[in-house]
């Protein structure tokens, strides 16, 4: 059985690429079991290593650097969104709202806020229509422990455990 990634990146100034590093060509939301997930991080360090434990837990990445990315990144279909708090040009909370209030389908896929603040803005990102907060930075066990709750139909997610 061979492995395949997928990571698409976009950037409003260049064209939309997909990268999917396989043996096979065929690696899309309709063909395979895998969950598609947009992240939504600013910090490229981060990126890397998030998308590493998205891809370690057999899901196919979506990366967004900024809330317009992400907004912009909308136009297919998402199984689980990781959203980060403090984005460059606006604030997770507003990137939510809009989701959830502007994209059609928005109001079904489960956005878990990803924050390194010390404060407890809970209640801010469930308003919002976040379903949970996660402190940064992502570990694989809070990354199973959420696939596990919100697409339990996934599992198991890798074949390495």
């Amino acid at each position: 059985m061979s492995t395949s990634y997928r990571v698409d990146f976009y950037s409003p100034t260049l064209p939309k690429p997909t990268f999917c590093l396989s043996s096979h060509h065929g690696c899309s939301a309709k063909n395979t079991p895998k969950p598609r997930v947009l992240l939504v991080e600013d910090n490229p360090l981060i990126q890397k290593f998030e998308i590493a434990l998205l891809k370690e837990m057999n899901c196919i990445v979506i990366v967004a650097g900024t809330g317009q990315e992400a907004l912009d990144a909308f136009h297919s279909y998402y199984d689980l969104i990781f959203l980060d708090i403090d984005l460059p040009d606006m604030s997770g909370l507003a990137v939510a709202t809009a989701l959830r209030h502007q994209k059609i389908g928005a109001h079904k896929i489960p956005i878990i806020a990803l924050t390194a603040q010390e404060t407890d803005i809970t209640f801010s990102c469930l308003a919002a229509g976040m379903n949970e907060v996660i402190a940064k930075p992502l570990t694989l066990k809070s990354l199973k422990a959420v696939l596990g709750r919100y697409l339990p139909h996934f599992s198991p997610l890798s074949s390495s455990y």
